[in-house]
């Protein structure tokens, strides 16, 4: 597969949860979404799936306007997604079955740190 254009592919889910004084649970349940598009271009959002007592009701708005653009490349079978902005790089494989899941090792250049994430495909209806 040499581009991704058109495509759109979202995680599992996520959150964001804490504990306040013990007692008090604040959290928000999202998903990301990795939209390609034309010339190698890659978009970064979140969308909230269940905001579940967040902490802050503005943290929903900002969950939902989340919008990074980075960049993109696919060789021997590999995926890159940068985000410059973020100093976030995602590398991983496409799935055997084209085009249906990304899984992708996410590293923060700047805290050192990194993750896993799997991605699926979003069907045009979505």
């Amino acid at each position: 597969m040499k581009t991704l254009a058109g495509l759109t592919f979202r995680s599992g889910l996520l959150t964001t949860s804490e504990f306040h004084a013990g007692h008090n649970f604040f959290g928000i349940v999202y998903r990301d979404y990795l939209s390609f598009g034309e010339g190698q271009q890659v978009v970064l959002s979140k969308k909230v799936v269940l905001p579940f007592n967040p902490l802050d009701p503005s943290d929903i708005q900002w969950f939902n306007n989340y919008c990074i653009e980075g960049s993109y490349s696919i060789k021997d079978g590999f995926i890159e997604c940068r985000f410059e902005q973020l100093e976030w790089i995602f590398r991983g494989i496409i799935s055997d079955t084209p085009g249906t899941i990304l899984i992708l090792s996410n590293f923060d250049e700047r805290l050192r740190k990194s993750w896993s994430v799997v991605y699926e495909k979003v069907d045009s209806e979505e």
